[in-house]
């Protein structure tokens, strides 16, 4: 069951809080049922010398998810849970595939 919560934690997650989430694995969801694995491998600042702007409610960064070599997800939003967090809504973009040949896939917050 989604909550408002589900819908929040994107809007006021920051690095620091993704950081706990790093090396977890995460379930993708579809139609309530669990169609693959992702793993959160990093959390990276942008532009980590930056000032921020008044403008910005947190320090802009990216999660950096790392899938399995087949099938490849297209740019999209997904659901994606692991046993401590529901990411609803999470916009992924595919960005290439490691050494190992698995799919990365990102997710930007600013």
């Amino acid at each position: 069951m989604e909550t408002t919560a589900d819908f929040e934690i994107l809007k006021t997650l920051t690095h620091e809080q993704a950081l706990q989430y790093v090396g977890k694995t995460f379930r993708l969801m579809h139609e309530g049922n669990a169609v693959l694995e992702l793993t959160l491998d990093a959390a990276e600042r942008l532009m980590p010398n930056r000032p921020r702007s008044k403008r910005m409610k947190r320090d802009p960064f990216s999660l950096y998810f790392l899938g399995p070599d087949q099938p490849l997800l297209p740019q999209a939003m997904y659901i994606l849970e692991s046993d401590d967090v529901r990411f609803n809504g999470i916009f992924l973009v595919p960005v290439g595939r490691n050494e190992d040949e698995r799919y990365e896939y990102e997710a930007v917050f600013t």
